[in-house]
């Protein structure tokens, strides 16, 4: 995993028989995915799988896709070899469905990129649909099993046929493209579904039997994968805990769509960039070649743009590890690496950059891009303070480097800025139990009494605090939802509030918050703990109880956080 978690930046190419259809079909545009068109409109079977004979990407120059992976700082690249509409870019024998018996190409797409890869120095890996495939008989979602009335999203075929189709289909195409193509750094699976614990763990084993080394990535489900993913253009809010990836789209689709041009501008894909390196995750940003083989221009150019920050800035993302500081940054995020705190700004408003809690001696702070100049700062204690309007602002983010005597440490701890509230978000706590840290910032699986949460933190002005705690569930989907008692020890007292799931707004948004309150404590000038965790939850649901933050709020101060 050494080579994944210090490349911080891939690329993903979603490449298919959608790529031909470009979001079109029958002189209907399709609004959702490129990739699902099929799903989205229910193309006949027969219908989606005849795309085949128009699908021949004579322009298709892997040379120049490697070589705009690497112009973009990339360090490794996965492409679709086969997505949920069952088609394959390369040979797999047992599979008729392929870019070789069913294109006029009928050229392996796969292998030529894989060699401009290596040749560059970039990681090669493969994406491939396990659970949905919607021409395959026994894949989830196939296509003449499929009703009106029947989800093609959730719906698994019976378990026997379900069975043949991982057997018959599924492992032969893993076996082609794990012993026909060289090393592969992952492979990257989708959508697990219903797949059960024993599927995961089987495919997963075959893989690793193939190529002991190849990464498996976390959406083979289950718990059985290297690493885990967010939600397609999901952003973590808080480091995280484990290896984490997200997929992000730089228009509004993965694949190609001719007439999506709301394309993200590159200040914003390197906000995106920052802020996983900042939280811990990988960053795996989408380009979608239109059915010749060619990216689009305005694709490459914010790619090449990317990479020309990188080329300046990369020690700042390349290698590094999270933020070590709890509260987070108004001015920009940290990464950090050995003895060196990266200091990635956004916002130039502020004279001074201001770091509660930083133990280590700093010995220097300067520029990255002018390490020979050097900024003035001040230390006291465990407060650190950087004069920022020594150095002109920048449009694409400026990085300071501080420099510390030894490895940096951190006052693991939230620092109350002044006498405002202190928020305490819920991928900040130290945690306990089965449940876990989702990076977007909610408790995830907590169902039972076994988990804690513990926040330490530093009171600067002492007085009455309200307790409050926040938690999200979905409007529609109130049966998923546990009601527990939450409990909170905080100052020598024990808080209790009941979850309740009325008050919800029916015309607002799916995902809505609701606010706890616990009551009022008196807190003292000073380093304080609270401990929060859930009683009497009654049978375990789906999405069980989903903390945000637990909020102090002292006295005159807006409640509104």
């Amino acid at each position: 995993m050494k080579w994944w978690r210090d490349a911080r930046f891939g690329m993903f190419i979603h490449w298919g028989l959608y790529s031909q259809l470009a979001g079109e079909w029958q002189g209907e545009r399709f609004d959702d995915l490129g990739e699902w068109i099929m799903h989205g409109m229910k193309i006949p079977r027969d219908a989606y799988m005849a795309v085949s004979n128009d699908f021949n990407p004579v322009k298709y120059d892997p040379e120049s896709w490697a070589e705009l992976a690497l112009k973009a700082g990339m360090k490794y690249v996965v492409i679709t070899a086969k997505h949920h509409d069952g088609f394959c870019l390369y040979d797999s024998p047992e599979n008729p469905f392929t870019i070789m018996n069913s294109s006029p190409y009928k050229k392996d797409l796969l292998a030529p990129l894989a060699e401009a890869c290596r040749e560059r120095g970039l990681k090669i890996c493969f994406y491939y649909s396990q659970t949905l495939d919607w021409t395959a008989p026994g894949g989830a979602g196939y296509w003449e099993e499929m009703t009106d009335d029947v989800d093609w999203m959730v719906r698994t075929t019976e378990r026997p046929a379900f069975d043949h189709y991982i057997e018959n289909v599924v492992k032969p195409d893993l076996k082609a493209l794990l012993t026909n193509y060289g090393e592969i750094g992952i492979m990257w699976f989708d959508m697990a579904l219903t797949m059960s614990k024993q599927h995961s763990q089987t495919i997963a084993d075959y893989v690793r039997a193939l190529q002991p080394d190849c990464i498996v990535s976390g959406r083979i489900g289950n718990r059985v994968g290297d690493y885990e993913l967010l939600g397609d253009n999901y952003h973590a809010t808080a480091p995280v805990d484990g290896d984490w990836e997200t997929p992000i789209t730089l228009n509004t689709t993965f694949g190609y769509k001719y007439f999506d041009h709301d394309w993200k501008s590159v200040k914003t894909l390197l906000e995106y960039l920052i802020n996983c390196a900042a939280n811990g995750l990988n960053y795996l940003l989408n380009v979608g070649p239109d059915p010749l083989g060619v990216i689009p221009a305005e694709s490459a150019q914010r790619l090449e743009q990317m990479g020309a920050w990188l080329k300046v800035y990369g020690e700042s993302i390349y290698g590094t590890q999270p933020n070590p500081f709890r509260d987070p940054q108004p001015w920009g995020w940290i990464t950090q690496k050995d003895n060196k705190l990266y200091l990635i700004i956004k916002d130039w408003r502020h004279e001074n950059i201001i770091l509660e809690g930083l133990v280590s001696n700093v010995c220097k702070a300067y520029p990255l891009d002018r390490p020979e100049m050097s900024l003035r700062f001040t230390q006291e204690a465990d407060r650190f303070a950087l004069k920022l309007c020594d150095v002109a602002p920048s449009a694409l983010f400026l990085v300071v480097v501080v420099e510390t005597e030894g490895a940096v440490q951190v006052e693991d701890m939230t620092f109350q800025d002044g006498n405002k509230a202190i928020v305490l978000p819920s991928n900040h706590a130290t945690h306990e139990g089965p449940s876990y840290q989702h990076p977007t910032g909610f408790i995830g699986d907590w169902v039972d009494e076994t988990t804690r949460l513990t926040w330490s933190f530093r009171v600067r002005t002492a007085g009455t605090y309200s307790v409050l705690a926040k938690h999200v569930i979905h409007k529609k989907r109130l049966h998923q939802y546990n009601k527990p008692e939450v409990c909170i020890r905080l100052a020598g007292h024990k808080l209790k509030a009941r979850v309740k799931h009325d008050g919800l707004d029916p015309d607002g948004k799916a995902y809505q918050s609701k606010t706890l309150f616990f009551g009022e404590v008196q807190l003292k000038a000073g380093d304080h703990t609270l401990t929060l965790w859930g009683e009497d939850f009654g049978e375990p649901t789906p999405r069980g109880f989903r903390l945000t933050d637990v909020s102090l709020v002292p006295d005159g101060a807006s409640a509104s956080l």
